[in-house]
C-alpha cells in the first residue's frame, strides 16, 4: 500500500491486569522488522503494576503510545483505542495472547493484494498455557460478492466473532460508527454482526496471524453465567429485529439470521 507518511496498522491492545503475560505479548508484534505501525496499550485501570509496565514498554519501543483510564471493561478500552489510532488498519490483540512474530509486512502486502478491502477475515491457532498446540480456526478461501463470501462461511460456522480475527479499517469503523458496546458481556459478538451488516469488501486469508493462549477461565463454565445470557437472549432479539427493519435483501438477512442462530445454538451447547 501506497501510504506515505501514514501509519500502516494501529495494534490496540487493552491492558487490565495482565503483568505476567503482558510484556510477551507486546514483544510478539515490535519484534517485528516491518516498521510502519503504531501499538496502541489502553490501560483500563490496572490495578497490579501492569499500568507502571505499559509506560515501561513505551520508553523503550518508540511504536508503542500508552491511553490510562479508568477501568470500564475491554469493550470500552477498544473503543478508546480505535479513537486514539492513527493507523489505516486496526488490529486487535489481547494483552494475555500472542500475535505471529514478523507477519505485519505479509498481511500488508495480502491487503494491498486485495485492493484494501473493509475487512480481512484471518485464522486463530490456539495453544496452551505451556505451549502446547491445541487446535486452529481458519476460515475457507471464498469468493464472489460480500454476500456469497459471508453465505459460504456462516454455512460453515467459520466467521468467527472475535475481534482479533478481524483486521479492520479504521476509516470504515469511524464512518460506520462502529465501535463496541460498553457494559454488554459478549460484545464481541454483537459488533461481529455489525460489521457483517456494513461492510462493503471482505477478504478472507486462509490462515492465522494470531495466538490465542487458552485459560482455565476460557472454559465454558467459567464463562457462561446469569449475565452472559441475557446479553447474549438481547443481543440475538434485538439484531434479529434490526435486520429486518434495516435490509431488504431476503438472502442477506437468512445469512445474517443464520449467525445468531449458531450463537444461540453455541449458548444451549454450554448447559
Amino acid at each position: 500500500m501506497e501510504s506515505g507518511n501514514k501509519i500502516h496498522f494501529s495494534v490496540v491492545i487493552p491492558v487490565y491486569n495482565t503483568i505476567k503475560e503482558l510484556e510477551r505479548c507486546v514483544e510478539s508484534i515490535v519484534n517485528s522488522e516491518f516498521q510502519n505501525y503504531e501499538v496502541v496499550l489502553v490501560d483500563d485501570g490496572s490495578k497490579d503494576g501492569s499500568a507502571e509496565l505499559c509506560d515501561k514498554l513505551a520508553a523503550q519501543h518508540k511504536v508503542i503510545r500508552v491511553i490510562h483510564k479508568i477501568n470500564g471493561g475491554a469493550a470500552e478500552a477498544r473503543n478508546v483505542g480505535i479513537k486514539h489510532a492513527q493507523g489505516e488498519y486496526i488490529i486487535f490483540v489481547d494483552s494475555d495472547d500472542l500475535w505471529n512474530e514478523n507477519k505485519l509486512q505479509e498481511l500488508s502486502d495480502l491487503l494491498l493484494e486485495k485492493n484494501n478491502p473493509d475487512v480481512l477475515l484471518c485464522g486463530v491457532t490456539i495453544f496452551q498455557q505451556d505451549g502446547t498446540f491445541v487446535k486452529e480456526l481458519i476460515p475457507s478461501a471464498v469468493s464472489g460478492t460480500k454476500k456469497e463470501k459471508l453465505g459460504k462461511l456462516v454455512k460453515k460456522y467459520e466467521y468467527i466473532s472475535a475481534p482479533y480475527t478481524q483486521i479492520v479499517s479504521r476509516d470504515f469503523l469511524e464512518e460506520n460508527q462502529l465501535y463496541f458496546t460498553n457494559g454488554m458481556l459478549c460484545e464481541d459478538i454483537e459488533w461481529s454482526a455489525r460489521i457483517m451488516q456494513a461492510c462493503t469488501t471482505i477478504e478472507v486469508y486462509p490462515a492465522s496471524f494470531y495466538k490465542r493462549i487458552y485459560r482455565n477461565e476460557d472454559s465454558a463454565t467459567a464463562n457462561v453465567g446469569r449475565r452472559n445470557i441475557i446479553d447474549l437472549l438481547q443481543q440475538i432479539t434485538e439484531g434479529a429485529d434490526y435486520i429486518k427493519r434495516t435490509v431488504t435483501d431476503v438472502e442477506f438477512q437468512s445469512i445474517y439470521l443464520e449467525y445468531w442462530a449458531y450463537q444461540y445454538a453455541m449458548l444451549l451447547g454450554f448447559f
